[in-house]
């Protein structure tokens, strides 16, 4: 599960559109607490998808598991796009 570390994002909305996470899911609120650990004030797909895998006996875990993924693993991918993109952006 995740720490809740860092700031709490200043919006607490969950992405919701026909079936997606809703406010107060465990994935949703995981989302949203991986989104406060990152610093970021969104919800976008790649906490969507931190949020999927810590709800352990989701079968969203189970797959990601199933293919070999590890929330560390995610959790490392996600900074890492991320801090490419920002550089890229700004190199523009």
């Amino acid at each position: 599960m995740w720490t809740g570390r860092g700031a709490t994002p200043s919006s607490t909305r969950s992405w919701n559109t026909s079936g997606g996470l809703r406010r107060g899911s465990p994935s949703g609120e995981q989302a949203r607490l991986a989104a406060a650990e990152l610093g970021h004030d969104w919800i976008g797909t790649e906490h969507t998808l931190l949020g999927l895998i810590h709800v352990e006996e989701s079968p969203a875990a189970r797959i990601l598991r199933g293919l070999g993924f590890t929330s560390d693993e995610l959790h490392e991918t996600v900074r890492t796009v991320i801090a490419e993109r920002l550089a890229a952006r700004d190199e523009r």
